[in-house]
């Protein structure tokens, strides 16, 4: 694992073991192990049959600095069938994100100071308004988005299936998620912020769309009453 970039780590083992004694004890032991790695067990789910098989699948979680020696202590459980490593990069996404709060703590800085200045026209003072409370919501968005990337590239996921079938791939258990999560987080995140801006311009704008479309009436209707006593004299 890269030691001087934050990454996240997905790792995905099959590890075979005897009987179902063996696989009742790797599987307590895989979570003694992650827990003494300062990790823990997003979940286990324990399957047996009466012909005497079984399958453990156990989602872990632990200290990416740490994974190298969580995922050799659990290949060792049993025989090692199968073994899948991958990583995500999230160096340059920490430091556009970093750079998106500074430009964001800018912005405000200067809307908040053209609003003190005294110097802006109504409509002016409206627009401002309306910017500051957007750079407010997308720089506490970014914050939170900061943060989970942080906490993402601080763990890595293991997924581990044990048992005692002969060879080949297991199906069932749990499936890696975390890139999927990651993007419907963002995604989630975009539409928040577009819902946002959206309801704020509701509320700012919408008044005076209401007004303007109250003017237009009055003046229609002057219009219409001076017609008639033009042509009624």
């Amino acid at each position: 694992m890269p030691r001087n970039r934050l990454v996240h780590a997905d790792a995905s083992l099959q590890v075979q073991v005897p009987n179902r004694s063996a696989l009742s004890r790797a599987t307590n032991k895989a979570t003694q192990i992650v827990s003494s790695l300062g990790g823990y067990a997003q979940s286990v789910q324990y399957q047996s049959a009466r012909q005497g098989s079984g399958d453990a699948f156990l989602a872990l979680r632990v200290p990416v600095g740490r994974a190298e020696t969580a995922i050799a202590r659990l290949g060792s459980l049993g025989r090692l069938v199968s073994q899948q490593i991958s990583t995500q990069d999230l160096q340059q996404q920490l430091t556009h994100q970093t750079n998106q709060i500074g430009s964001l703590r800018r912005a405000i800085a200067v809307y908040e100071q053209a609003l003190q200045s005294g110097s802006l026209s109504a409509t002016q003072r409206v627009e401002i308004q309306i910017k500051l409370a957007n750079a407010q919501h997308s720089l506490k968005l970014v914050r939170r988005a900061r943060s989970g990337t942080v906490a993402s590239g601080a763990t890595a996921d293991i997924s581990l299936t044990l048992t005692t079938r002969n060879g080949g791939a297991i199906g069932g258990g749990h499936h890696k998620s975390g890139r999927f999560d990651r993007l419907l987080g963002s995604a989630g995140s975009f539409l928040a912020l577009e819902g946002i801006i959206v309801l704020y311009a509701l509320i700012v704008v919408g008044p005076l769309l209401v007004l303007g479309g109250l003017a237009w009436w009055i003046l229609r209707e002057r219009r219409r009453r001076e017609e008639r006593l033009l042509a009624s004299a």
